[in-house]
């Protein structure tokens, strides 16, 4: 009889050695989501899937979060940069190397020179315009026996560089070419896609000039 209370004993002992040794499981109260795994507590989440329980998704579009300046817009993960910028946000300003000319607006052109006479005998004048950057010139098309001081010149094409630009107005004649006006402007204006210029003479000629900046 005394032995029963003693084995009955020794096996409470053996069970209560055996629940203190017995290990606790890190992932126990640990919930993983979107087919995450759970390794010593933590979860190891999928491709495409983070957060302590693998419960956000990540963006599937690569601009996300990526922020590009001065109107660039993000393509695959890169600033596909502006004219005039450049570096990796297109917030750095790029330099021109070359300009061109848009658009030239003549009003008020004169039908005679400062002295009265006519730059054309029984005609109207027959204008063009040279455009001369640092030596390297341009001329447009004649606009013959003009009737109306006003006249628009466009695309006279591009100057490879930049530097002093001369704007020559002339009348095309039979033996020599009379210089009418002209003015000269600093065309190297840095990190601007584009600029514009009047000119007026003492006379009310009006020249208005646009330029483009070009760069690599």
């Amino acid at each position: 009889m005394k032995l029963l209370p003693i084995l009955f004993l020794t096996s409470l002992l053996l069970l209560s050695s055996c629940s203190k040794d017995d290990p606790i499981d890190p992932c126990e109260d640990i919930v993983c989501l979107n087919g995450g795994e759970c390794l010593q507590g933590d979860c190891l989440c999928p491709s495409g899937f983070f957060g302590v329980n693998c419960e956000n998704m990540e963006s599937l579009d690569p601009c996300e979060g990526i922020v590009c300046f001065n109107d660039s817009p993000c393509i695959n993960g890169v600033c596909d940069c502006s004219n005039g910028y450049e570096g990796p946000t297109c917030s750095e300003l790029s330099t021109p190397t070359g300009v061109v000319l848009e658009r030239l607006t003549i009003t008020n052109c004169h039908f005679v020179d400062a002295n009265g006479a006519s730059y054309d005998v029984g005609s109207g004048p027959d204008i063009f315009v040279v455009a001369d950057l640092s030596g390297v010139q341009m001329t447009t098309d004649v606009r013959q026996n003009i009737s109306s001081g006003d006249l628009e010149f466009i695309g006279f094409g591009a100057f490879d560089g930049v530097g002093l630009l001369k704007i020559l107005v002339y009348d095309e004649d039979i033996f020599s070419n009379t210089f009418i006006v002209g003015f000269q402007i600093n065309a190297n204006q840095l990190h601007i896609q584009s600029q514009s210029f009047t000119f007026t003479d003492d006379r009310g000629m009006q020249l208005d000039l646009k330029l483009g900046y070009l760069f690599d």
